[in-house]
């Protein structure tokens, strides 16, 4: 409680907690993680099939909001 007094003290308004319940999930061990099975780079970045590629292997890869 004191360093959020301190926070809010310093002008801190508002303090915003991206998901940070799902470390468990993500595969520690980079050989137990897997990355996407296309070419990302040859695909627009705003383009369906790059998300349904990154899709694919998000619960498996390497990334979480923690």
């Amino acid at each position: 409680m004191r360093h959020l007094a301190a926070l809010a003290t310093a002008g801190t308004s508002h303090v915003h907690l991206l998901p940070a319940f799902d470390f468990s999930s993500v595969p520690e061990r980079r050989a137990d993680q897997q990355r996407p099975d296309c070419d990302l780079s040859a695909l627009p970045a705003d383009s369906e099939r790059q998300q349904e590629c990154v899709a694919r292997t998000a619960d498996r890869d390497g990334y979480n909001w923690g």
